[in-house]
């Protein structure tokens, strides 16, 4: 009976112990970007956004730090985004729930665009809507400085 009783409060203790466990995993925060509390600015066309990535911004899981610049795209129809920057960057466009929609490294449309080609684009058709761009160097951990990120919302480059 003895056995029995001991088995009993092991199994509950253990069964509160996983309880806590659960409760506490679910608090933690996603290894991915976080667009409310990385956001740095706003980018929007005709008004490009010049950031700095460094040690005071977010951190991905692979030690590199990166920017969310938010863009309000006030009518649906094409849209162009760049980066420019001396060092490689890579952009992730991002829904209003900050889920990943498309990302580019290494433009190909860079002579067209006027763009070192390490620099980042995307061209599509985009609905009205919120839009966040993760922006982050790809060549290395903190190895970039200053990037301006520009938007134009005209026709698509050849």
């Amino acid at each position: 009976m003895k056995n029995a009783l001991w088995s009993s409060n092991v199994r509950l203790y253990g069964l509160s112990i996983l309880l806590a466990l659960c409760l506490f995993l679910i608090d933690l925060p996603l290894a991915a970007q976080d667009c409310f509390n990385c956001r740095r600015g706003d980018v929007s066309a005709g008004q490009p956004y010049t950031g700095t990535i460094n040690t005071s911004d977010c951190t991905l899981g692979n030690g590199r730090r990166y920017e969310i610049v938010r863009y309000v795209k006030p009518a649906g129809g094409m849209v162009t985004i760049t980066t420019s920057s001396s060092c490689d960057t890579f952009m992730e466009l991002m829904s209003s729930g900050c889920g990943g929609m498309n990302s580019n490294t290494n433009c190909g449309a860079w002579n067209a665009l006027g763009i070192n080609p390490q620099n980042s684009c995307l061209t599509g058709n985009l609905p009205a809507g919120t839009y966040y761009f993760c922006i982050f160097e790809r060549s290395g951990a903190n190895s970039c400085a200053q990037y301006t990120l520009a938007v134009d919302e005209g026709e698509a480059p050849p």
